[in-house]
């Protein structure tokens, strides 16, 4: 098998429109038409886009249906998926901003020595899940030379 590319990830969350709001309105995402096929599945589906460089796409997934099979799985799950990690050019403006819309972060921490992963500079905040629609999110700020891809 040889996998092309990384296609998307998908986050259950318990409201769709809530969670498109959240990222759209505070993070700037682009948002795509609601998935038409989903609700076949149990579920009510949307695209986003986050990022300028390349865009990252993840899907929100809400239950509908519990007794469908991704309605069902979904309905266990939400809110869930362990913690999205978005890479950022300015920590703290990105900390300001967020906290001038009332998203609660923690400070920035300077993470260049503490996993010892072999960035020259990488700092990052957590955003507080109960602002987030319960989803985890870290803002990674990393500068300076980059260790190989294969190595972290």
């Amino acid at each position: 098998m040889k996998i092309k590319k990384f296609l998307c990830d998908n986050a259950a969350v318990v409201n769709l429109d809530e969670a498109v709001a959240f990222f759209r309105d505070k993070l700037g995402a682009k948002v795509g038409p609601e998935m038409p096929f989903a609700p076949h599945f149990g579920a009510r589906a949307k695209g986003i886009w986050l990022g300028e460089e390349e865009p990252y796409r993840l899907e929100l997934i809400e239950s509908v249906n519990p007794a469908k099979g991704l309605g069902k799985h979904v309905a266990k799950l939400a809110p869930r998926y362990f913690i999205l990690s978005l890479e950022v050019e300015d920590l703290d403006e990105c900390i300001r901003e967020l906290r001038a819309k009332g998203v609660r972060t923690s400070d920035k921490d300077d993470l260049s020595k503490v996993y010892g992963l072999g960035f020259e500079h990488m700092a990052e905040c957590q955003i507080y899940p109960q602002d987030s629609c319960g989803l985890g999110i870290e803002l990674t700020e990393l500068k300076g030379k980059r260790p190989a891809p294969n190595t972290w």
